[in-house]
C-alpha cells in the first residue's frame, strides 16, 4: 500500500538569516525545491509558535507563553506563571531606551547562579523567583499572573523599547521593575567582577514570553523533529511524538499515513545551512520514490512552498538561485 505521508521543513527565520550572510550561501537542493514548488501565502504571525498554531488549525492558542513551553520541552513540571528574564544591555538615547546587546555575555554557571541568587534575595517579597536552565537562559516565576513583553530582546535590537512593552501594565510598574533590576546589577559584586575581567556588561533584564501552559490541543503533526525547546513543548502539549533532529531523513524513518514536521532553529544547529540543504535533497528523493506524497517548506513567516513528485517533473520551471527568493 502506498504511503500517504506529508513532510514539512519549518525554518521561518531562514530568509532573514540568509539576508545577513555575505557572501550568500549557495543551497542548490533547497533552491530546486523552492523553484519547482507552488507558493501559498500565510497570514502574519507573532512568532514561530503562532505560525505553527496557524498551520495546525489551533484556534485560540496563546503563542506568547513561550517560556512555559520551553520548560515543558525540557520535561520540567510547571505550576506557575513564568516568563523569560533575559540578560541585556540597555542603552539610553536622546529620547528613548533601546536594547543594544541580547546575547554573547559569556556567563558561566557560577556567575549565573550567583546573579540569580541576588535577584531572588532582592525580589523575595514581590513573589518572584529566578532560575536558569543554561547560564544565558533565565526564567522568572510568579504564583500571580503577570504581564510581560511579547517580543524577544534579539528581535527588537536598537528599537525604542517603550513600543514593545505590554499594554496591560502601567509605565510606572515597568519603570520600577527595570530600575530595580538595573540597581541589583549595578551593585552586584559578581557583575562588577565580570566587567573588570573584560566580559560584556549586563545592565538590565528583559521580561518576555510569559504565561502559563495552554490547554492541551492536538497538533496535526504525528511526529515532530526539532532542536527548538519551545516547539518541543508545543509538540508535547499537542500530543505529538517528539525527537531531536535526525541525522538523515530516510524511508526507514517514516511510518504510513503520518504528517511529519522537521523544525530547525538555525541558531542551535551545527552547520545549519549544510543540514538544511541535505534535508532538502533527502526529501526530494523521498518524493521521487513515493515515500512521501507532499513536501512543504516554510522558510519565512509569509509563505509556504508546496512540492509533489509531479512538480519535480516540471522542466519548464527553471531552478533559480536562493538569492532570488529572499
Amino acid at each position: 500500500m502506498q504511503h500517504k505521508n506529508r513532510l514539512t521543513l519549518f525554518i521561518p527565520e531562514l530568509f532573514n538569516q540568509l539576508k545577513q550572510e555575505y557572501p550568500p550561501h549557495d543551497l542548490p537542493n533547497l533552491a530546486l525545491v523552492l523553484s519547482k514548488a507552488n507558493v501559498e501565502k500565510l497570514p502574519n504571525c507573532l512568532n514561530e509558535l503562532s505560525l505553527l498554531a496557524e498551520l495546525s488549525d489551533l484556534s485560540g492558542f496563546n503563542a506568547e507563553s513561550r517560556a512555559a513551553l520551553h520548560l515543558l520541552g525540557l520535561d520540567e513540571k510547571l505550576n506557575s506563571w513564568v516568563c523569560y528574564a533575559s540578560p541585556v544591555f540597555i542603552q539610553p538615547n536622546r529620547d528613548h531606551l533601546s536594547i543594544v546587546q541580547a546575547n554573547g555575555f559569556e556567563l558561566d554557571i557560577n556567575e549565573a547562579t550567583d546573579l540569580c541568587a541576588e535577584f531572588n534575595d532582592y525580589f523575595q517579597n514581590d513573589g518572584l523567583q529566578f532560575s536558569f536552565t543554561e547560564p544565558n537562559n533565565w526564567f522568572c516565576f510568579s504564583q500571580d499572573v503577570k504581564s510581560s513583553a511579547a517580543y524577544s530582546p534579539s528581535s527588537i535590537l536598537g528599537k525604542n523599547i517603550i513600543e514593545f512593552l505590554p499594554t496591560e501594565i502601567t509605565d510606572v510598574q515597568w519603570r520600577k521593575l527595570f530600575n530595580e533590576t538595573q540597581m541589583v546589577l549595578h551593585h552586584s559584586a559578581t557583575n562588577q567582577q565580570r566587567i573588570t575581567s573584560g566580559k560584556p556588561e549586563i545592565n538590565s533584564l528583559w521580561f518576555w514570553g510569559g504565561g502559563t501552559l495552554a490547554k492541551t490541543s492536538r497538533l496535526k503533526y504525528n511526529q515532530v523533529f526539532t532542536n527548538n525547546m519551545e516547539i518541543k513543548g508545543l509538540a508535547k502539549l499537542g500530543q505529538s511524538r517528539v525527537m531531536n533532529l535526525p541525522e538523515n531523513i530516510s524511508k526507514e524513518l517514516l511510518e504510513e499515513n503520518f504528517d511529519y514536521l522537521i523544525a530547525i532553529d538555525p541558531q542551535y544547529a551545527t552547520d545549519c545551512y549544510s543540514l538544511i540543504d541535505k534535508y532538502a535533497q533527502e526529501c526530494t528523493d523521498l518524493l521521487k520514490n513515493k515515500s512521501i506524497n507532499t513536501m512543504q517548506v516554510v522558510p519565512e513567516y509569509g509563505q509556504k512552498f508546496i512540492l509533489t513528485s509531479k512538480d519535480l517533473k516540471k522542466f519548464w520551471k527553471r531552478t533559480q538561485s536562493i538569492s532570488s527568493f529572499i
